[in-house]
């Protein structure tokens, strides 16, 4: 049996779907872009907390201490080089918010999105948001409308984006999410594997250079010890759906971060906090700086839909 129900946190509305039998639950933060709050699943009746979250008000709300946890990313995720681009002839300028040099993460990541729905029964239980983009940005003056759905079931949490072009004319658009997953521990002591053998090799200012790299290290289950990650690495759209697994030996759990790869999140960005104590999975559609390479920016016509999907689970 599942239900749905509304706490607080910090005086801002948390909607929360519980299964009510393992006790198992996922909470999103409507008012501020959607964002994946928890997500606590459970393995052999132990009930674990493997989302990194704001712990308070102020690290939801403030953009330098927020790190984009659970985040919404959209138009584009990660970085715009100096936040400008060009697109169907014009030139466009973004705000720069990565260390002023570039633009980064979108806009819709702090956005208020409206509950559409809310579904229960004894299978699963599912959340609808939904944020329309009216050109509110001079950077990008574009309209289109962002649907989420949140469902949890059996099976973990799972993650669907639907993005329409409203606009008259074609829009450059990319998507993703930003959770960081944790086992509780220092990710030092886990091990990672992940389903590529490339990555995208980047400046110092982590822009592609344009060349693409054979990275082995974690093509199999392999510790992650001191390494530090800003990399994003392209999947094999032939799987489908493809599985990044972090793993903790001690406690003997895995979470498994899964994603529809053909035409949906080809890429997967991978980042170490500097507290490492958690790891960000994101996956992604677009490789970084899509609106100046082209080369996984996705183009929707007039009217045109694309959507994505991602979740998380344990075993």
């Amino acid at each position: 049996m599942f239900k749905i129900q509304t706490d607080d946190f910090e005086g801002i509305e948390v909607i929360t779907l519980v299964n009510t039998i393992s006790e198992e639950y996922a909470s999103i933060i409507p008012s501020h872009g959607g964002t994946i709050h928890e997500l606590v699943l459970q393995k052999e009746n132990i009930l674990y907390d493997i989302i990194s979250r704001n712990a308070t008000r102020e690290e939801l709300i403030a953009e330098e201490k927020n790190y984009y946890r659970g985040a919404k990313l959209s138009p584009f995720p990660n970085r715009i080089n100096n936040g400008e681009y060009e697109f169907n002839g014009n030139r466009y300028s973004l705000r720069k918010n990565d260390n002023d040099t570039h633009a980064l993460h979108g806009l819709l990541w702090n956005k208020d999105f409206t509950i559409i729905e809310q579904q229960t029964s004894l299978e699963e239980a599912i959340l609808i948001l939904e944020y329309s983009y009216h050109k509110e940005v001079e950077g990008y003056p574009f309209s289109y409308t962002t649907t989420v759905s949140y469902q949890l079931d059996l099976n973990g949490l799972t993650v669907s984006t639907t993005v329409l072009n409203t606009t008259d004319t074609p829009i450059p658009i990319g998507d993703g999410w930003h959770p960081y997953l944790s086992t509780g521990i220092e990710i030092n002591q886990l091990k990672l594997q992940i389903p590529s053998t490339r990555r995208i090799e980047t400046d110092t200012t982590l822009i592609p250079t344009g060349r693409i790299v054979e990275e082995h290290f974690f093509s199999e289950l392999s510790s992650i010890g001191n390494q530090t990650l800003d990399t994003c690495f392209i999947l094999d759209k032939e799987n489908k759906t493809s599985e990044t697994i972090l793993f903790d030996e001690e406690q003997n759990i895995s979470i498994v971060l899964w994603q529809e790869t053909e035409d949906a999140y080809p890429f997967l960005h991978i980042y170490t906090p500097p507290d490492r104590m958690s790891i960000a999975l994101e996956p992604i559609s677009c490789i970084p700086d899509m609106f100046n390479n082209k080369a996984s920016m996705d183009i929707l016509q007039a009217n045109e839909s694309r959507q994505y999907t991602f979740g998380i689970k344990i075993r």
